[in-house]
């Protein structure tokens, strides 16, 4: 008998140890990798670069690399090597080599744009990079290099109504979609992978209601849900996505803000935790950022309240894990940082840093 009971102890110990050995090469693999968060900052004409612990959160500057024009927009292509900078006061767009190691960023090229790049994204093969264009009312779309060069002359220049926003191609890399914040519409194309050319869809143009204005948008894990945050209405809507003709069509609309609120509003940004359980966008009167639970089956949202930001938070991320999300207070010259619950999606504030001039734009990644 006493040596069964050895035999169940030693068995158990060895289960015990197992698993702190396996718990303690996870937390070393976390800690190993590299996880670097870009803030834009848009007048002092440069990127801050910062190292972030993925266990607690914590930022650590690295360096504020020179970027002229006034870096806005940024996007990485789809194999995470090069780093794309719309730079508004110069009207261009620029390409950068990044260190996975250090997370600077090495110059590649530099072209011309068509007007004032407000956007930018890349197809899903990393081929192309797509921009809106507020001011002038276009989008455009470049070729992109083997080496992550952009080619100097766009493939395609289309016109839309009035102040284009953003403008991003599904999952699929079929469908491509423009949001016109002042026209109150969102166009709708299908794209073609092969030649980075598109083409209208039918229709080519959804009208949301006078006063909506669409600005940012995000598609759900499965590609069949859209959603929209709408900036001249505090509200985010909801749409389906048809897979086969990339039609889409709203289903929900609920507010980024409390029911008591009686304040001017302006929503900017909008983004979704990688497994789709929460939603968040940002609200620049009341300076907040909305929280929303997302059902997993129906994709409706769920309001679960706002959080206190720093100034004008124009732009957001969300860290890979999901665990965390930063912010920009344009008019505050800080980001702050949060740890977002995992049951219950509501944010825990950890740390505010002077970030430099007009931070506009949150990239955060892992290398």
């Amino acid at each position: 008998m006493k040596l069964i009971k050895n035999s169940i102890l030693r068995f158990f110990t060895f289960l015990i140890l197992a698993a702190l050995s396996f718990n303690t090469v996870k937390a070393l693999q976390s800690t190993a990798e590299n996880y670097f968060v870009y803030v834009t900052l848009k007048d002092d004409n440069a990127i801050a670069i910062y190292k972030m612990n993925p266990l607690t959160g914590a930022l650590h500057f690295l360096k504020k690399q020179d970027i002229n024009g006034g870096p806005a927009s940024i996007t990485l292509d789809p194999s995470k090597k090069y780093l794309y900078v719309a730079q508004r006061t110069s009207n261009s767009i620029s390409s950068y080599k990044v260190d996975h190691k250090t997370g600077l960023l090495k110059l590649l090229n530099t072209i011309l744009a068509v007007d004032n790049p407000v956007y930018i994204s890349t197809d899903k093969t990393g081929r192309y990079l797509l921009s809106a264009y507020y001011n002038a009312s276009t989008i455009g779309i470049y070729t992109i290099q083997k080496n992550g060069e952009i080619e100097k002359t766009p493939i395609q220049v289309d016109s839309t109504e009035k102040n284009p926003h953003s403008i991003l191609v599904d999952k699929t890399n079929r469908f491509l979609y423009v949001a016109d914040k002042s026209a109150d519409k969102i166009y709708q194309f299908i794209f073609d992978a092969g030649t980075g050319k598109i083409k209208p869809n039918n229709p080519k143009i959804l009208n949301t209601p006078p006063g909506t204005g669409p600005r940012h948008f995000v598609f759900n894990n499965k590609n069949k849900i859209i959603y929209f945050v709408n900036e001249l209405n505090g509200t985010v809507t909801a749409y389906h996505l048809n897979s086969l003709s990339g039609i889409i069509t709203p289903f929900q609309t609920i507010s980024t803000l409390p029911k008591n609120f009686n304040g001017t509003n302006t929503s900017a940004d909008i983004h979704l935790t990688p497994n789709n359980k929460f939603l968040y966008t940002t609200n620049r009167g009341p300076n907040s950022i909305a929280g929303f639970s997302v059902n997993s089956k129906s994709g409706r949202l769920e309001f679960i309240g706002t959080f206190s930001t720093v100034k004008t938070p124009r732009a957001f991320n969300i860290a890979p894990g999901g665990k965390f999300l930063i912010t920009a207070g344009e008019d505050s010259d800080n980001i702050a940082s949060y740890r977002i619950d995992q049951r219950t999606g509501k944010l825990k504030p950890l740390e505010i840093i002077h970030v430099g001039a007009r931070p506009s734009w949150v990239l955060i990644e892992k290398f």
